[in-house]
């Protein structure tokens, strides 16, 4: 058998509710102040800009192995090589091959952070790996007939960046290009031998983007088998997803000539380069190369007149990247580039050669293409923008759950007095329950 006193366990349960209470009450009212002062959205982007190494944004930059970009190559054969070499036909008949697939594989290495400068240098690697599902099968063993030139071969790199971190340079500079491979210009040119100043200064590898981007944004986006970084202006909002991302697009006069002459550095080395031509000889051992959009969809070149076949289509053509605004975290994006050799006028060879003089003959068009990101990234960016959505009414729940724990606080006390604890009275009778 066992005594219990009902007043004692109900002032015990009492007392529990108002310490429980005042307790919450004040972890309320604080919460509510500090979210008042300071906004949560705002200390998460804040903290991604120091990017510390145990957070997910900096492993989601580190490893990328969940990420798909796919690298499609189109090589253009020429269909009627004998005959126009023969000088029966007037025009080179090019004919676009089914692509060759492939996914890059994209590393960061060797990441080191200078507090002093507050910026970040690492190693990032880049290689092709051959997706069999995805080709035609036989594709590799197809016979094509291409100008003889090495460079349509893929070289896997390997390159030194560094980039700008912190809250010391802010959302706008972060992940900005100080140096890559230690220079601030584009490989090739230098600076010492009297080159142009081509920089890669304020542009992004296309990992991500700096924070809070607006319309009136600029990404600079830097690419090595573009020999330059290029910028990409706003167009419109897309909805991907559950997410609206901006879609920034390389407009069609980005590879057009200077009014500057002395401050374009494409303008080629081997003869003034038509508007919509950009000049990558400097990244191709000066080699005659340039660079053009796909199938010559932006402009019509009076040097292109000895080429048939090409078959612009702007749409699945073009260059853009759609990005989150806040994070600047690439939802998808899409770099479409084609090499082209260029010929200059040639004097003082036999007849068959200078057919070829003052050509430009496309070789390969290349698609650099990250369409999608992992699930768990695009959850991670809902959450963010759910909290977005609310912290605007989140001090003032918080102080209403404040008065309502409060509220309840004083009622337990209330209670707690009348059964004698705060104003303590003798019992007369003792009530016991028999159990």
């Amino acid at each position: 058998m066992f005594i219990v006193r009902h007043d004692t366990i109900t002032n015990r349960k009492s007392l529990f509710i108002i310490c429980l209470t005042t307790t919450l009450s004040i972890a309320c009212f604080t919460m509510g102040l500090f979210f008042h002062i300071y906004k949560p959205t705002k200390l998460i982007l804040d903290d991604r800009l120091t990017m510390r190494q145990i957070m997910p944004y900096y492993r989601w930059w580190k490893d990328t192995d969940d990420v798909l970009v796919t690298c499609r190559i189109f090589i253009f054969n020429v269909t009627n090589s004998e005959r126009w070499l023969g000088g029966l036909d007037d025009q080179l008949k090019m004919q676009e091959v089914v692509p060759i697939v492939y996914r890059e594989i994209l590393e960061h290495d060797n990441v080191t952070f200078h507090e002093h400068n507050s910026t970040m240098s690492y190693v990032t690697r880049r290689r092709l790996v051959f997706l069999p599902n995805r080709n035609v099968p036989g594709i590799l063993n197809k016979t094509i007939i291409v100008p003889n030139i090495s460079l349509l071969m893929y070289e896997d790199h390997e390159d030194h960046v560094n980039v700008r971190h912190g809250k010391r340079y802010g959302d706008d500079q972060f992940f900005m290009m100080n140096t890559y491979e230690y220079e601030p210009t584009v490989p090739g040119f230098s600076l010492a031998k009297g080159d142009c100043f081509a920089s890669i200064l304020n542009s992004s590898e296309g990992a991500t983007y700096p924070q809070n981007l607006d319309e009136q944004s600029v990404l600079i986006y830097w690419r090595k088998t573009l020999c330059r970084a290029v910028p990409l202006y706003f167009e419109r909002r897309v909805q991907k997803g559950p997410l609206t991302g901006y879609k920034y697009v390389l407009l069609d006069n980005s590879y057009d000539r200077l009014p500057d002459s002395d401050a374009d550095c494409y303008k080629g080395q081997f003869g003034l380069l038509e508007d919509g031509m950009t000049d990558t000889s400097k990244c191709s051992h000066d080699v005659p190369i340039v660079a053009t959009s796909p199938h010559f969809y932006a402009r019509n070149f009076s040097n292109a007149h000895k080429i048939t076949g090409m078959i612009p289509d702007r749409e699945n053509q073009h260059s853009y990247a759609i990005v989150d605004p806040s994070f600047g975290i690439p939802l998808d994006q899409c770099a479409r580039t084609q090499t082209n050799l260029a010929i200059p006028e040639l004097t003082g060879y036999s007849a068959d050669i200078k057919r070829f003089s003052d050509m430009i003959i496309p070789m390969f068009w290349i698609e650099y293409h990250q369409q999608e990101l992992p699930i768990y990234i695009i959850r991670t960016l809902q959450a963010f923008y759910v909290i977005r959505d609310v912290e605007p009414y989140l001090p003032y729940v918080l102080y209403l759950c404040f008065l309502l724990l409060l509220a309840v606080a004083f009622r337990e006390a209330a209670r707690y007095k009348m059964q004698g604890k705060i104003s303590p009275a003798k019992y007369t009778k003792p009530q016991l329950t028999s159990l």
